[in-house]
């Protein structure tokens, strides 16, 4: 069932989001082995589009971090000579006090904001540059399992970092993207 639905009670979500857990072990059992079949019949050409995707996803994040991180440090810059300019008409009486003290709150807020993100934004662009491609490490496991025919909480820690669950509507089929263990999305 949905989490946020599940917190929330109805929240941003208009309905429970549920799916049947047979129909999930059914379709992540299938996907495992697709998987497994795919690195086992062909490993180059398995090599060759993993490493290709993953690069695209990662050159997609690491350019939206980079802008959002310069962005960032561009403000703080800015928000920085407000308060000098911002000081020095308080100080020659161009401002009142009162008015200078709720500016002074407002961009002291906005920028010990900007002072908590940019060493989490610095860490994700670190992260994202240091990943490597772990299609070895699938690979070694694809040689381990031929054939998955029933899953185990292993089975499923071995292969499976994430798997998300979209609700369209009532009517539409879910869509599911399942994230595998040192390879991403397939």
């Amino acid at each position: 069932m949905c989490a946020s639905y599940r917190r929330h009670k109805a929240g941003d979500c208009t309905t429970a989001h549920r799916i049947r857990e047979s129909v999930l072990e059914e379709i992540v059992r299938e996907e495992i082995n697709e998987a497994i079949f795919r690195a086992r019949e062909n490993k180059e050409e398995f090599i060759k589009c993993i490493t290709s995707r993953t690069q695209a996803d990662n050159d997609r994040r690491l350019f939206e971090k980079q802008s959002t991180l310069t962005r960032l440090q561009i403000r703080s810059e800015e928000i920085n000579k407000i308060f000098r300019k911002l000081y020095e008409d308080n100080a020659l009486g161009r401002i009142p006090q009162e008015q200078y003290d709720i500016l002074s709150e407002s961009y002291t807020k906005e920028l010990s904001e900007i002072k908590e993100k940019i060493p989490y934004l610095e860490q994700e662009i670190q992260s994202i540059k240091d990943e490597t491609v772990g299609v070895s490490k699938f690979l070694y496991l694809a040689d381990k399992y031929v054939y998955i025919e029933e899953l185990t909480p292993e089975i499923i820690r071995t292969f499976i970092s994430k798997i998300l669950i979209y609700d369209k509507g009532k009517d539409e089929p879910k869509e599911i993207e399942i994230y595998f263990t040192n390879i991403g999305k397939i």
